[in-house]
């Protein structure tokens, strides 16, 4: 079995199975399977015991909790599952700056929203766990501009040879909403030859996708909220996940927020996304009384 980088450059020789969609298990095997994959890289002994905090995407259903349960009950020896958002904000938080009166501690007060692969969670954090009411899951997300971009490719070059692999990998190289700043080509091959087609314009037509329903959900909400703290929460909306490295993004949300009258908006790049949900996860495992670690026998 080949795993991640490994089995997309062998994917001509193999059925890729994705365990993910929507952020949430959908392929139960292949969930256990890769799941076994990274427990062997942590402890490749197979006799440690290894504990596990996963992050969820924002108010999962029960039974997608379950699903997930079970892959993690399947190679973890104890786990917690935790929203995604929550983890993130703990992983942003400086805890050296908490006394200092002018930090902004984005457990307290502040909008994460997390744009990820397969969904895009936003959460309010007022300085406790958030509830299901403090969060908002919308599934669409990386993989969804990644479609829309196939589609527009497909639609102007109707005779072009593609591959999901292909398309990721150019949007993740050169995504932007806004006006284009540079040219950006792709080699497509076209009734068996190689051609440069140009698709900087596709681009951002397709990583604007996600723009209209973040700003709606931004905006939803903070009217969950006493107006006071809905705004301090607007004027620290933080964006973390891959597709917040989208050049442009945050500004676009902004002005979007500022034309709906919103004028305190402020949306910001949270730095270093890719350790932020890790960093929170450790933080999560030394805080955690046993007690509140599930037992796979017990989920």
């Amino acid at each position: 079995i080949f795993y991640g980088e490994e089995a997309i450059a062998q994917r001509r020789w193999l059925d890729l199975k994705w365990p993910l969609d929507k952020g949430l298990v959908r392929d139960l095997p292949a969930a256990r399977e890769f799941i076994g994959f990274v427990r062997s890289l942590i402890a490749s002994n197979g006799k440690s015991e290894v504990w596990a905090v996963v992050g969820s995407p924002a108010h999962t259903d029960a039974p997608d909790l379950e699903n997930l349960r079970d892959a993690l009950g399947s190679n973890f020896d104890r786990f917690l599952i935790v929203p995604e958002p929550f983890l993130a904000a703990l992983g942003i938080r400086d805890e050296a700056k908490l006394n200092d009166p002018k930090y902004s501690d984005p457990v307290k007060n502040s909008m994460i929203v997390d744009i990820g692969a397969g969904s895009t969670d936003l959460c309010n954090l007022q300085g406790f766990y958030p509830t299901g009411n403090d969060q908002v899951c919308i599934h669409k997300a990386g993989n969804d501009i990644d479609l829309k971009l196939r589609q527009l490719i497909e639609r102007k070059y109707p005779d072009a040879k593609l591959h999901n692999v292909s398309v990721t990998r150019v949007k993740e190289e050169n995504s932007f909403v806004g006006p284009a700043k540079k040219k950006v080509t792709m080699k497509l091959t076209i009734h068996g030859k190689p051609r440069e087609l140009e698709v900087s314009d596709l681009i951002g037509q397709a990583c604007e996708l996600l723009v209209p329903e973040i700003v709606d959900s931004v905006m939803a909400l903070a009217k969950r909220c006493e107006q006071e703290i809905a705004d301090l929460i607007l004027a620290n909306i933080i964006l973390t996940g891959g597709g917040s490295q989208i050049s442009g993004i945050p500004e676009m949300i902004e002005n979007r927020l500022h034309e709906l009258g919103i004028e305190g908006a402020k949306v910001t790049l949270a730095a270093d996304y890719k350790m932020l949900v890790s960093r929170g996860a450790l933080k999560v495992a030394k805080m955690a009384r046993d007690d509140q670690w599930q037992h796979p026998s017990l989920s």
